[in-house]
């Protein structure tokens, strides 16, 4: 299993070097992360209602169209093991990406601490909420296209 390595995953699916117990413990491994995120998401202090609503909804679509996407990306109906791959690239796709997204929060919360003296503490709060929102489907859509990237990959021919 790769946690990091997407590069050598690519080539591993793309030569049929995967094995189905591989695959299994990607799915594992996957379900585990998303599992941990809706324990995030429970203990996060709670949002409007209508932030949630609207976060929900944008992440349902980015949902149905990347997974088209991906899908298509992988050969469509002449594809092959598509959920396999897609759980496969899931996991080391979300590792690195959660690390880029994880420092970048950190930097932007550094630089907001620094420019935000101007601001009402209700405004603050509104923009707050927002750009705590936000992030969520930044991340989903940046995890997405990797994955959509990496499936176009393993359709290119190999190299010699």
């Amino acid at each position: 299993m790769y946690f990091w390595n997407v590069k050598q995953l690519i080539h591993d699916l793309k030569t049929h070097q995967v094995k189905q117990s591989q695959f299994k413990n990607y799915y594992i491994a996957s379900s585990i992360l998303i599992l941990v995120s809706f324990f995030f998401v429970a203990i996060t202090p709670e949002q409007p209602v209508r932030l949630n609503l609207a976060t929900f909804v944008v992440n349902l679509g980015l949902l149905i169209s990347w997974t088209n996407a991906i899908f298509k990306a992988n050969g469509g109906e002449q594809g092959q093991q598509f959920l396999n791959r897609f759980f496969a690239l899931y996991l080391p796709i979300v590792l690195k990406t959660l690390v880029i997204f994880v420092v970048a929060v950190i930097l932007i919360e550094l630089i907001w601490t620094n420019y935000s003296e101007g601001w009402s503490e209700p405004e603050l709060e509104k923009i707050n909420e927002y750009k705590d929102v936000a992030i969520d489907p930044i991340f989903s859509c940046v995890v997405y296209w990797r994955i959509y990237r990496a499936m176009l990959k393993i359709q290119e021919p190999l190299e010699n």
